[in-house]
């Protein structure tokens, strides 16, 4: 996912603002499991990450196969050409994490705020749906 768009404060591609905010609903979902079901959160922040893995896989055309589970996303193998697609994997997300933590540094600066909060993945998804919603 290109967060090149964010900057516009729109998501312009159909695509990608479903699975935004069917990300977010699922985010949001396990985070309230948190304290009273941390099991139930688990499940539902591995299913919602594999989910994520699937949507760039799709995205950047990375190439794992339909089905592929989160840790063949995440873990190297003996298969050189599974090694590659890891690799091309953990390349886009390193990108989109460093996309991410400026936007992350955008927001706090422009608000007051203890500089120590620690940020959920559910505040940030907030905090980058205010982004794109502002006129």
């Amino acid at each position: 996912m290109n967060f090149d768009f964010m900057m516009e404060c729109e998501i312009k591609d159909p695509k990608i603002k479903a699975a935004y905010d069917e990300i977010y609903k699922e985010l949001v979902d396990a985070e309230a499991h948190y304290w009273k079901e941390p099991q139930q959160s688990g499940i539902l922040f591995r299913k919602t990450a594999e989910r994520i893995c699937r949507f760039y896989n799709d995205y950047y055309e990375i190439g794992f196969p339909e089905g592929t589970l989160l840790e063949e996303f995440l873990c190297y193998t003996d298969k050189e050409e599974h090694n590659v697609l890891v690799s091309r994997f953990f390349s886009m997300v390193k990108d989109q994490r460093d996309r991410l933590n400026k936007l992350r540094v955008m927001t706090a600066s422009g608000e007051k705020r203890d500089r120590t909060a620690q940020w959920s993945f559910v505040t940030v998804w907030r905090r980058m749906r205010r982004r794109w919603q502002m006129p």
